[in-house]
């Protein structure tokens, strides 16, 4: 395991381990071998990784590369590289965007125009799997974007290989991207990306809902839908487990994930009265058993971009601070200023052992740390309902693994000791 952050290594410490990663993979895979790169990214403007990814696929035909991004990153006026890397057909690198319809008419000029409230779901993952000999290899997850404004920001990125307690972790994330690549209701390429946006905004200047059902059926009719395998319930148990979330766009309610398997996992929940028994396994109940292990009195460290107090975990938290556990929270001050106000004067007038900071450089990590149960909760997902009704996200927990926590405890110090 590797873990980087730019509070401890610098600007260039995430780029670094990524890069530090290809490097590493068109080194090794060798004659007879293959490799597949499965890039899932919300934002991608580094140009450094862009000729980091020409340069490998370059070096090692072997290599072949799948980027799935966020429909914001196929737009020309973006700054985004993936529309010249789609344009120029690049030997090797295939394409594909997580189909959005976030449009709404301006209420200035008329014209369709991107718009947050309309999206369906945002693909927020920032990962990269390797999947060597149609074997999950090697994982890179976290906070960072692939993009100048993540290499400027409070981010992580975490670094897993494939052993006995990792590799049902790195399997859910090969289930995630395979699923949303094989669907073309849920990704398509540049050209029908294209088509579909053109008809799309096409349809809202004639008035039509896009939110519609019959509006969506539509536009993705023509496309066949996959029917995915139904699998038994599974409880992930074990140092390290994983969660996620989707909504596909043809569905009126989110899912615990896109793969089916990641849709079956569940987790033995530890329950407020001390007994465990077997819940879905969802960014929130993984978030819940973090918090619930850590014993009376114990601190919890919590850094987070985004936080709402509609979401279990944050109930949860404040149970624990009213069992005696002291809870540091660290927000981004742009983003989660006014609900740092709010849980500041909530913990003055319950008397609650809680600390509020609000960092003016922007703080994009997402995790809870606890130093007594040597535990981390980190990813892509905000401690937000959109995060587990709309977008597509990912929560991993390591459990009594003090290396990684180590590690969130110097990063989250460092930061904390900078904000007065």
């Amino acid at each position: 395991m590797e873990i980087a952050f730019k509070s401890l290594g610098g600007q260039d410490a995430n780029q670094g381990l990524i890069l530090a990663a290809l490097d590493r993979l068109a080194d090794d895979v060798r004659p007879g071998s293959t490799c597949t790169l499965q890039i899932m990214c919300f934002a991608f403007t580094d140009q450094v990784i862009a000729a980091k990814l020409l340069d490998v696929v370059s070096r090692n035909p072997r290599i072949q590369v799948k980027i799935l991004a966020d429909w914001s990153q196929r737009s020309p006026f973006s700054a985004s590289v993936l529309p010249d890397m789609a344009e120029n057909g690049t030997p090797g690198i295939a394409i594909k965007y997580k189909i959005d319809l976030p449009y709404r008419l301006s209420r200035t000029t008329g014209q369709p125009e991107w718009d947050y409230l309309s999206s369906f779901g945002m693909l927020h993952h920032k990962t990269m799997l390797a999947v060597v000999n149609d074997q999950p290899h090697l994982l890179t997850f976290g906070s960072f974007n692939w993009s100048a404004r993540g290499r400027q920001a409070y981010e992580n990125t975490v670094l897993l290989e494939r052993t006995a307690d990792t590799a049902h972790v790195l399997a859910g994330f090969f289930d995630e991207f395979t699923t949303l690549w094989n669907d073309p209701t849920q990704t398509a390429d540049a050209d029908t990306s294209l088509w579909i946006a053109n008809k799309a905004r096409a349809m809202l200047l004639d008035g039509v809902d896009l939110k519609a059902h019959d509006s969506k059926a539509a536009l993705l009719g023509g496309f066949t839908r996959p029917m995915l395998k139904s699998y038994p319930p599974q409880i992930q148990d074990g140092p390290v487990l994983s969660a996620f979330s989707a909504h596909h766009i043809l569905d009126d309610g989110p899912t615990r994930g896109a793969g089916p398997t990641n849709q079956a996992q569940k987790i033995n929940l530890l329950r407020p009265s001390g007994n465990r028994k077997p819940a879905p396994l969802t960014l929130n109940t993984l978030a819940l058993d973090a918090i619930r292990c850590v014993p009376d009195g114990e601190e919890i460290c919590i850094a987070m971009y985004a936080m709402s107090p509609s979401v279990p975990e944050y109930e949860a938290l404040l149970e624990a601070a009213r069992r005696g556990c002291p809870l540091r929270v660290l927000l981004d001050q742009k983003i989660g200023g006014g609900f740092a106000g709010d849980l500041a004067r909530k913990a003055h007038l319950e008397r609650l052992p809680i600390s509020v900071k609000a960092t003016r450089r922007r703080m994009h990590q997402k995790y809870i740390l606890s130093n007594a149960t040597q535990t981390v909760a980190v990813g892509t997902a905000n401690m937000t309902r959109d995060a587990t009704s709309r977008h597509f996200e990912n929560r991993v927990l390591f459990r009594n693994v003090q290396p990684i926590a180590d590690r969130f405890a110097n990063d989250f110090e460092m930061i904390w000791d900078r904000i007065h």
